[in-house]
């Protein structure tokens, strides 16, 4: 915002992994900081999140940042309290024992800004972590929330209303930021939420800032957005373990309905139901596809409004395949069944075409409750036509049979993708830390033919520490031969048994620390 003919905001130093603490060092950023003032920045933060090794001195970051304000930020008078992010930034990476969180409580300059981001990366916010904290920063912890954020979920779009700030925390924050998705215009329906509640804590209701946000993102076509909102809101599966409500409106009707077809019954109220919520979403999504009321956000959205039209026309088309079976009528259950597959094979190319990134590609939609409820229902006809007609189907379910291999707590729930045989971990953006013999990697559904294996952990030189191993029961294991390049990546060939378990392994005795950007694997 403007002032006094400045600009307000925050300009982030993050030293990353190759930072020096020598007076050098310090000049250099010194002279950064004189030179962002100069061009109006009055708001200043130094970053020491998702490093390790040195770096990671509570005494050492403690005396830069005092400098920095003695030197810089007290002398100028009308640059704001600087601020720090902590590498032990969430109570689930703290070691208090080893005194880090302490050491800059005691030695930070009480002006300084901590920042928070709760018990975990990815938190509620309570009255009980923010007593914790507080109590060993000596001071009232800046919150950054890492909500609607989704660079670890980046094929979802988060548009469920801002809940778990707890409303008893008033006074015990000496600021709240909440991190957005890299959608600008759709982050503000959460944000809208967190405006909300930063401005009056104690009356905070997050449904009713998330329907008011809703009205004021799109006033004309609001129904139509809550509609999509609604049924995008959950974030998937992810290493975080965090997870929002979704469809919350409709899950008791989805159960209703997927128990009277699991036992053969017509209900048919739950039918009707089921029907009018996927022509809701259908008009939905068209409505909002030709609006021009606000086109930044339809734009940021597109991809996922295509997705969502066709999960919709999926979700009615089979909702008439009980119809058939009750009718005995074969052939219109076939040019059901074969319709939706043309939809699914629809689905597959737009994820496959759209909102393509190295971290979550693709496009997912009203994954909570909506798209297992047609899969169960396809499996579930599938097999009552199989048993009347003695015809085998092509099975129609989204199905990824591999999983996450880890004895990590860290990264032991990170997803795995599974497209057109290449097997992924989703990669991860923060230190793993590896304790001794600790690993992770794939476990297959079944015995399966490697024929390649692309691995990096972040490090220019593959580490003595790390073996690659393979196994076919999980008790034998072998070491996967390969080699790293320049970049970083260790590859390696076919391998000639068929195997079960991939895995990376901390063969030291001693904690190392990694990142996860790639772990693929291909197979036969």
């Amino acid at each position: 915002m403007a002032n006094n003919n400045h600009v307000d905001f925050v300009w982030a130093i993050h030293p990353g992994m190759d930072i020096k603490w020598t007076t050098e060092d310090r000049d250099a950023m010194m002279n950064k900081l004189s030179l962002m003032y100069d061009l109006g920045v009055r708001a200043f933060a130094v970053f020491f999140d998702d490093i390790s090794g040195e770096q990671v001195d509570a005494d050492k970051q403690a005396e830069l940042l005092n400098y920095i304000d003695d030197n810089f930020v007290k002398p100028k008078k009308d640059v704001l309290p600087l601020i720090l992010c902590p590498t032990e930034y969430n109570k689930s990476w703290s070691n208090i024992e080893k005194g880090y969180l302490p050491t800059l409580g005691e030695k930070l300059n009480p002006s300084i800004h901590i920042m928070w981001t709760g018990d975990r990366v990815i938190s509620d916010i309570d009255v009980q972590g923010l007593e914790w904290i507080n109590k060993h920063i000596k001071r009232n912890a800046y919150v950054w929330w890492n909500f609607p954020v989704s660079d670890y979920v980046r094929d979802h779009m988060l548009l469920g209303p801002s809940y778990g700030l707890d409303t008893e925390a008033e006074g015990m924050m000496s600021g709240f930021v909440s991190n957005p998705m890299e959608h600008a215009e759709a982050s503000k329906i959460a944000i809208y939420g967190v405006a909300d509640y930063s401005w009056n804590i104690a009356d905070y209701k997050s449904m009713d800032a998330w329907e008011r946000a809703l009205k004021e993102m799109m006033p004309n076509n609001y129904q139509a957005l809550r509609t999509f909102a609604i049924h995008n809101s959950d974030l998937g599966p992810n290493g975080h373990r965090y997870r929002r409500d979704e469809s919350w409106e409709f899950k008791d009707t989805a159960n209703k309905y997927l128990t009277a077809i699991s036992s053969n019954q017509m209900d048919n109220k739950a039918v009707s139901d089921v029907r009018k919520e996927f022509s809701d979403m259908l008009f939905s999504a068209s409505i909002l596809q030709n609006s021009k009321e606000n086109p930044s956000l339809i734009e940021e959205i597109n991809p996922w409004l295509m997705q969502f039209r066709l999960v919709a026309e999926a979700g009615l088309a089979t909702t008439y395949l009980q119809d058939a079976l009750q009718a005995n009528n074969r052939s219109k259950f076939t040019t059901l069944y074969n319709h939706i597959k043309e939809i699914k094979q629809e689905m597959f190319d737009n994820s496959n075409t759209y909102n393509q990134n190295p971290y979550q590609p693709g496009v997912k939609t009203a994954t909570l409750v909506i798209e297992p409820l047609i899969d169960s229902t396809l499996v579930v006809m599938a097999n009552r036509y199989e048993s009347m007609y003695d015809e085998k189907l092509e099975s129609l379910a989204d199905y990824n049979p591999h999983t996450m291999l880890s004895n990590i707590y860290q990264i032991k729930s990170q997803p795995v993708r599974f497209f057109r045989k290449n097997i992924s971990i989703s990669p991860l953006l923060e230190v793993v830390k590896m304790p001794a013999n600790g690993y992770f990697g794939v476990e297959f559904a079944e015995e399966l033919q490697v024929t390649k294996t692309k691995i990096n952990i972040g490090a220019e030189d593959f580490p003595e520490w790390a073996k690659i191993e393979y196994s076919a029961d999980g008790n034998i294991w072998k070491e996967y031969e390969g080699k790293a390049n320049d970049k970083g990546d260790w590859t390696s060939g076919k391998i000639e048994d068929k195997v079960r378990y991939i895995r990376l392994i901390n063969k030291s005795a001693k904690e190392q620390e990694c990142y996860l950007r790639a772990f693929e694997t291909k197979v036969n």
